[in-house]
């Protein structure tokens, strides 16, 4: 595991594998949505799916927001492990979404970009698209922050 004591926007601690690994060490049960969802994972910005199945469409044909939710909760995970390494103890101090149009059921993808890399939190903004990722017409955007105490 790389080196903690100065995390960098512009540098990872750990590789989208080595999250991966991080957290089904840490989190068992987290580790398999890691493994399929975290596509891409580079300093200041990560890519995360999930694939909507019939659980998670309500009525109209309309995904679940408790789903765009959690996605972009794990992307933004996924993103301050990179960055940070070792940080289990992070967590979501902040996070809203607003909802711009109808996410039909499909593949949920989070685009999150890295805005801060504070001392005690992190702020990132993501985008939410279904099937593909399309500048012009995301289905949500919303802004996270994680805290820890100390974080550099």
């Amino acid at each position: 595991m790389a080196d903690r004591t100065a995390p960098s926007a512009q540098s990872l601690a750990l590789s989208r594998d080595e999250v991966v690994d991080y957290v089904t060490r840490v989190w068992p049960r987290a580790g398999r949505s890691y493994a399929e969802g975290l596509k891409d994972l580079r300093p200041g910005w990560c890519r995360f799916e999930r694939v909507a199945t019939e659980l998670d469409e309500r009525p109209g044909g309309t995904m679940r927001g408790p789903l765009l939710m959690e996605a972009v909760d794990q992307a933004a995970f996924a993103l301050v492990l990179g960055h940070l390494g070792d940080a289990a103890l992070a967590v979501t101090s902040h996070l809203s979404v607003e909802f711009l149009r109808r996410p039909a059921i499909g593949t949920l993808i989070v685009e999150t970009r890295l805005r801060k890399l504070g001392r005690t939190q992190i702020t990132m903004t993501c985008d939410l698209h279904v099937d593909s990722p399309d500048p012009d017409r995301p289905v949500a955007i919303a802004t996270v922050a994680y805290s820890q105490a100390l974080l550099g």
